[in-house]
């Protein structure tokens, strides 16, 4: 088994600290120091103190803002990490749901689709690939931030991230449950972002694609097997099982055993994909039946329409479907222009001083 020196952490949301607390109390993974980064001093140094208890190995906080390029190479150059969970947001969507009943335009910023959120999924994963590049640091990096959009528009300027977690792997999780009872083989899911919200209530939109899932070969549905299951609420429980899928992805690219698993936005990929990971080495796992890479790019581009993204430009440019733009224009026109990645300083203070953060 390979020996991995130190993981970073960047971010310490709820997400983050699920992860976090996985990987400290998991003697069986490969590595020595767990380095969880993030603005939150106080509460990075008292959560980074209890870790140290849950396990044997080192777990050390830094205060970074990963805002501030200084900050960030500053922790990649001295700590030289050897596998970088990118978690950190600067809106937590669960700040929305939970705003909601009482914010009006908390409530029209989730209607237009999570792609109204780029502006606060965006900036922190351009900023750290940056800095690797810059660095000329070849660390693998899981994206957890909106991976089936960010992830490609990462690729598209010229900075690939390896994979993400969640989305594509949970719905794949959730395949595999329903086919234990038939013991069939593990399933290859094609899913996005979007298919989450489907799979966790059982209300399909009217023309969204369902997510699509190969089991020994064959086309399943497994729709009514879902809908038959008891509601997933959609809320920070569904990082139980995102943080629980992070923790297998991390453990095939720590170690030496071959993982089959989906995963959203997997070498700058629109949407998710079934994968197989071995270490470094990751690659697309496609069921001979269904292999044209264009056609699923068909799906995962008519499935992201849900999301509220009808385009991602080659130079990183997001477009927004006329549903989104709708409710976007309610609460400024500005937003619902084509969002640059250049331009997600500037539109997400206009968010927060519409939704009152």
């Amino acid at each position: 088994m390979n020996k991995h020196n130190t993981l970073l952490i960047l971010g310490l949301g709820d997400l983050g600290k699920r992860i976090a607390y996985h990987l400290a109390c998991d003697p069986s993974l490969a590595y020595k120091k767990l380095i969880i980064a993030s603005t939150s001093k106080q509460k990075g140094e008292s959560f980074c103190r209890l870790l140290s208890a849950c396990g044997n190995r080192s777990v050390e906080f830094h205060h970074v803002n990963a805002l501030v390029p200084s900050q960030l190479k500053s922790l990649l150059s001295a700590q030289r990490p050897d596998l970088i969970i990118q978690s950190a947001s600067l809106l937590s969507p669960w700040y929305l749901y939970k705003n909601q009943e009482r914010c009006a335009r908390s409530k029209l910023l989730l209607e237009a689709g999570f792609a109204a959120q780029l502006p606060a999924q965006l900036t922190i994963p351009i900023n750290l690939m940056t800095l690797l590049s810059e660095l000329k640091m070849d660390v693998p990096v899981i994206n957890c931030s909106f991976p089936d959009v960010v992830n490609p528009v990462l690729n598209n300027f010229g900075l690939p991230v390896s994979l993400g977690i969640g989305n594509a792997g949970m719905i794949n999780a959730l395949a595999a449950q329903e086919l234990i009872d038939d013991n069939r083989a593990l399933p290859q899911t094609f899913a996005h972002h979007a298919h989450v919200r489907v799979v966790a209530t059982g209300f399909v939109p009217e023309q969204m694609p369902l997510p699509i899932i190969y089991s020994d070969g064959k086309s399943l549905d497994i729709s009514k097997g879902f809908e038959t299951r008891p509601k997933i609420n959609l809320d920070q429980d569904l990082n139980a099982l995102t943080s629980a899928h992070a923790v297998q992805v991390i453990r095939a690219m720590l170690g030496d055993d071959t993982l089959y698993t989906s995963v959203p936005g997997p070498c700058g990929l629109e949407g998710g994909w079934p994968v197989t990971i071995k270490g470094r080495d990751i690659q697309l796992n496609l069921p001979t039946q269904y292999n044209d890479e264009q056609e699923i790019l068909k799906f995962q581009r008519k499935a992201a329409e849900f999301d509220g993204i009808a385009n991602i430009d080659h130079d990183g440019t997001i477009y927004f479907t006329d549903s989104c733009l709708a409710q976007l224009d309610k609460l400024n026109p500005i937003l619902a222009e084509p969002l640059h990645p250049s331009q997600c300083d500037e539109k997400l203070k206009l968010i927060f001083s519409l939704i009152g953060v």
